[in-house]
C-alpha cells in the first residue's frame, strides 16, 4: 500500500506521525465524520476560524491573503498592476468572507474522526496493562493545511479515559513477542489511536492577516480547534484490527 502526505506532528514531548488518509481501504473510515487528517480540512478549519472576527479584518490584507493564497498565478500576474490588482483583491475579499461563514457552519459541532500514531510502554505489572502515549490535557496536536496555514488541535477531556492498553500477563507477553524484529532484537511498540470527537470551538487570530504586507507571499494563519472526545480505539496495524476500546474513568 502507498502512503502519502505522511506529516510529522508535535505532541506532548513526542514526535508523532499524522496517519494518512488510506483508513477506508481497511474498513476503518467513518463515513458519517470529517477526517481532520485530510490537509484540505486543515486549511478550511483555519479560515472558518475567522468567524468572530471576521468584521476586524482589513479589507485590503485579508482581500491580498486570500488571493495571493488561493490563486498564485492570477497574484503573479497582477500583482505590479495597481488597477487589476484593486479589483481583484477587492473580489478575493468578498468571496472570503464568504467561506468563513460556510466553513464556519460547515465544521462547528460536527463530529470528526483522527488517526493518530501513538506508542505502548513496557508492560505494568500492578495495572496488568500497558501504558499508552495518548493526549493528555497539555498534549496537542497540529495539523498541516496545504495553502492557507495551521490548526492547533486540543481536546477538553482527555483526562476522562484511561490510558492503558489492559491484558491479563500471559496474553500480554504473547501479544509484545509477535511484535519482535527478527533481525535486532528489538519490539515493535507502535499503535494507531482512533480518536472520534465533536468540534466545539474554533478560533483563528487576525492579526497574521491584517500585519501582513501586501507583497509578502509568506504569511499563514494559524488556527485552534477544541475538540470534546466521544470515543478512543486502538487499532492495530499489524493485525488491522482494532484490538481495545479505551474505557472511561470518569
Amino acid at each position: 500500500m502507498k502512503v502519502e502526505h505522511l506529516q510529522i506532528l508535535s505532541f506532548k514531548h513526542f514526535k508523532l506521525l499524522l496517519v494518512p488518509i488510506f483508513f477506508f481501504l481497511l474498513g476503518l473510515s467513518f463515513s458519517e465524520d470529517i477526517d481532520i487528517n485530510n490537509p484540505q480540512v486543515a486549511d478550511e478549519l483555519a479560515i472558518a476560524g475567522l468567524k468572530h472576527q471576521k468584521n476586524l479584518l482589513d479589507e485590503t490584507a485579508a482581500g491580498a491573503f486570500f488571493l495571493k493564497k488561493m490563486y498564485p498565478v492570477k497574484w503573479s500576474e497582477i500583482k505590479y498592476n495597481e488597477f487589476e490588482l484593486h479589483k481583484a483583491i477587492s473580489q478575493a475579499y468578498k468571496q472570503f468572507l464568504t467561506l468563513i461563514d460556510e466553513y464556519y457552519q460547515k465544521y462547528i459541532n460536527k463530529n470528526a474522526t483522527l488517526y493518530l500514531r501513538i506508542n505502548f510502554g513496557k508492560y505494568d505489572f500492578s495495572q496488568k496493562a500497558f501504558p499508552l502515549e495518548l493526549m493528555d490535557k497539555n498534549s496537542y496536536v497540529r495539523l498541516e493545511g496545504r495553502k492557507i496555514g495551521t490548526v492547533k488541535l486540543v481536546f477538553d477531556n482527555t483526562e476522562e479515559f484511561d490510558k492503558y492498553l489492559k491484558m491479563p500477563p500471559s496474553k500480554a507477553e504473547q501479544f509484545l513477542e509477535k511484535r519482535k524484529n527478527p533481525y535486532w532484537g528489538g519490539y515493535d511498540r507502535s499503535l494507531i489511536a482512533i480518536y472520534r470527537f465533536t468540534i466545539k470551538e474554533i478560533k483563528t487570530p487576525i492579526d497574521d492577516i491584517n500585519e501582513c504586507s501586501l507583497y509578502d507571499t509568506w504569511c499563514a494563519i494559524q488556527g485552534k480547534v477544541v475538540g470534546h472526545i466521544n470515543s478512543i480505539d486502538i487499532y492495530d496495524p499489524k493485525t488491522k484490527q482494532i484490538i481495545y476500546h479505551i474505557p472511561k474513568v470518569k
